[in-house]
């Protein structure tokens, strides 16, 4: 009888053993977020130079990537890359060395709430920026990579000082004085408009 006991825990300990290894087992991997809540990425990033700073441009996605129409949007996450102009190259894998977070509430200026925006200063001449956009709604559930931008910061002209107006015949006359250098005081070349 003790034999036949053992045997019977045995049978029933590999049985539970056999149990946890078909189903306790496998790799373990993050969940995968919906495709319904996923924002679609963004394709219209642009930019343009304001004064002494760079600012992007992008409609705010409305819709996910399956095509419903998107819940929420928490922030923006801003990828930035900065390369010497005389390393840069055209054709060659961009290495993003800054991200931004930027909350919607932070990007959304005035009452247009289908565009969003960011500016930032401080740019090095004879330097290219390399930017891209995510959407972030959530948790996991962030866009696929914008377009991609890039740009050639130059440093900008002085401002034109001694602006002078002349009253005429119904006109006037503003007159100022050359501008000869850049803000970095690098002596001027080229053409210049007004």
């Amino acid at each position: 009888g003790g034999i036949y006991f053992r045997q019977g825990l045995f049978s029933m300990g590999g049985l539970l053993l056999c149990t946890i290894l078909l189903f306790g087992c496998g790799r373990k991997t993050l969940p995968i977020p919906p495709q319904d809540a996923v924002p679609a990425p963004i394709t219209d990033l642009v930019s343009h130079q304001e004064g002494n700073k760079i600012v992007l441009s992008w409609s705010i996605p409305m819709r996910t990537t399956a095509g419903s129409k998107l819940p929420q949007i928490e922030a923006f996450l801003i990828f930035r890359a900065v390369v010497p102009e005389k390393d840069y190259c055209a054709g060659c894998p961009v290495s993003y060395t800054s991200t931004t977070d930027l909350p919607l509430e932070q990007a959304v200026h005035g009452s247009n709430n289908k565009k969003a925006s960011y500016s930032e200063t401080l740019l090095r001449p004879e330097h290219r920026y390399i930017y891209k956009v995510r959407t972030k709604a959530g948790w996991r559930l962030i866009s696929a990579d914008s377009n991609q931008i890039s740009f050639l910061w130059l440093s900008p002209p002085e401002a034109p000082a001694g602006l002078q107006a002349t009253a005429g015949d119904q006109q006037v006359t503003l007159a100022w004085q050359a501008i000869r250098k850049l803000v970095n005081g690098t002596p001027l070349s080229g053409g210049l408009r007004y």
